[in-house]
C-alpha cells in the first residue's frame, strides 16, 4: 500500500469544476470500500490498483447473460481497471476519469505526488492565513465604523439635549408631572413606586427627545394613530404629555398633528383646522361582501344636498357613506378634507344619475335601518 496520505487530497482533480460538480465528485471519491482487509476511500483504492499495474479501460456495448431475467442485459459502457492478464475491477465513470487523471499527471510517481500534496497544504495554510487576516480586517473596520456611529450618535444626542434645554419650560415640566400623576395607578401596576425619581428621569429623557424634531413629529403621529392599537403604558403616558404640550387630540389627522408640532417649534400658536368635531351618531354601512347593514358611529353631514355620514374605517382612513343605502361614496382618504373633496367631485360627475343609482340600491338591498328606525319613531 502507498505510504502517501491521500485522505485530504484530490490532486487538483476538482479544481476547475463548478461547486455543485465538485461536491458530487468529491463525495464519490470519498466513499468507503473494503479492500485487502482494510476500509479505505475509493480514491485510495484507485491509486493502489494503479500502483499494482491496472490501467483504465472502457468496453462499449457491454452485455452479459442474467440468470435472474433469463436474458442478456441491455448494452452499456463498462468502465474498469484492467490487469495485464485481462482480469479487471469494474468502476464508475467518475473513478475512471480520476484514474486517467492520475496517470496523465504522473501522480503515480510518489515524489511528484508528494510535492503536489505539499504544495496543496501550503496553499491551504496560506488561504487560512489570508482568510484570518481578512476576517481581522473586517472586524477592525466594523469596530471603527461602530465607534464612529457611536460618536456620531453621542454628538447628535448632545445637540438634541442642548436644543431640548433651550425649549424646556416650566409648563412642559408641569405637563410631564401632571401626566405621570394622572397615570400613577397604572404606572405603579408596572412596578414603579418612586414617583419623584420617575418624574425627574422622564423630564431628562424628554429634554433630549424634544431637541429631536423629527422624532417628536413621528412619535406624536404614532401614539395618536398606530399606537392606539397597543394599550401600553408608554403610549398612554405620551398621549397625555403631547395633549398638554401640543394640544394634540385623537381626532387630529397625521397632517394636523404635524402642523401642531411645527407651530410649537416655530414659537407660534396653531391657527389651522377650524373644524370642531360634531356629535357622533349611529348610521349603517352596507357591507359589500355580506350585503348586510352594519352599524357605525359617524358625523352626519350634507354634501351637495345628499345626506351622508363620515367616519374612520378600520384602516384609520376617512370614508363617507350615503345615508339611505349605506353605500360608500368615493375612496377613503387620510384626511377629512380630502374625503369630502373626493365625494363632492364624484357626486358632480354622476349628476342626475345618482338618485336613480340610490333607488336601484334600495330596491336591491333595502333601505338603511336608520330610516326604518326614524320612520317608526
Amino acid at each position: 500500500m502507498s505510504n502517501l496520505n491521500l485522505k485530504n487530497t484530490y490532486f487538483g482533480f476538482t479544481s476547475n469544476k463548478k461547486p455543485l460538480q465538485t461536491g458530487k465528485i468529491e463525495k464519490s471519491l470519498d466513499q468507503l470500500i473494503r479492500y485487502d482487509g482494510k476500509v479505505i476511500t475509493k480514491k485510495e483504492y484507485i491509486y493502489l490498483l494503479l500502483q499494482k499495474g491496472c490501467a483504465p479501460d472502457i468496453e462499449e456495448n457491454y452485455t452479459y447473460y442474467s440468470i435472474r431475467t433469463g436474458d442478456y442485459t441491455k448494452p452499456k459502457t463498462l468502465y474498469k481497471l484492467t490487469y495485464e492478464d485481462g482480469s479487471y475491477h469494474e468502476i464508475n465513470k467518475t473513478l475512471y476519469s480520476y484514474a486517467q487523471y492520475i496517470l496523465d499527471n504522473n501522480f503515480l510517481n510518489e515524489s511528484v505526488a508528494l510535492n503536489h500534496i505539499q504544495t496543496e497544504l501550503e496553499a491551504i495554510e496560506a488561504a487560512k492565513q489570508k482568510e484570518f487576516a481578512e476576517r481581522e480586517e473586517r472586524l477592525k473596520k466594523h469596530q471603527l465604523e461602530e465607534q464612529k456611529r457611536k460618536e456620531e450618535r453621542e454628538k447628535k444626542r448632545k445637540q438634541w439635549k442642548e436644543i431640548g434645554l433651550s425649549l424646556m419650560t416650566d409648563n412642559i415640566k408641569n405637563a410631564i408631572t401632571e401626566s405621570i400623576s394622572d397615570h400613577w395607578e397604572l404606572i405603579q401596576s408596572h412596578g414603579y413606586n418612586d414617583k419623584e425619581a420617575l418624574t425627574v428621569n422622564t423630564i431628562e429623557l424628554f429634554t433630549e427627545q424634544l431637541g429631536n424634531t423629527e422624532y417628536i413629529k413621528g412619535n406624536v403621529s404614532y401614539v395618536f394613530h398606530e399606537g392606539k392599537e397597543y394599550k401600553n403604558l408608554n403610549n398612554a403616558l405620551y398621549r397625555s404629555i403631547y395633549t398638554r404640550i401640543f394640544n394634540a387630540t385623537e381626532l387630529d389627522s397625521k397632517q394636523t398633528l404635524t402642523a401642531k408640532v411645527k407651530a410649537f417649534y416655530e414659537g407660534r400658536e396653531y391657527k389651522g383646522g377650524n373644524y370642531q368635531p360634531k356629535e357622533q351618531e349611529t348610521f349603517y354601512f352596507l357591507n359589500a361582501q355580506t350585503k348586510q347593514f352594519e352599524s357605525r358611529q359617524g358625523e352626519r353631514m350634507s354634501i351637495k344636498g345628499l345626506t351622508c355620514f363620515i367616519a374612520k374605517n378600520n384602516k384609520g382612513l376617512y370614508a363617507i357613506t350615503e345615508a339611505r343605502t349605506g353605500m360608500l361614496l368615493g375612496s377613503p382618504k387620510a384626511t377629512r378634507k380630502e374625503a369630502i373633496e373626493v365625494t363632492k367631485n364624484g357626486i358632480e360627475r354622476v349628476g342626475e344619475r345618482l338618485e336613480q343609482l340610490i333607488q336601484n340600491n334600495i330596491e336591491k338591498y333595502g333601505i338603511s335601518p336608520l330610516y326604518e328606525e326614524e320612520t317608526s319613531v
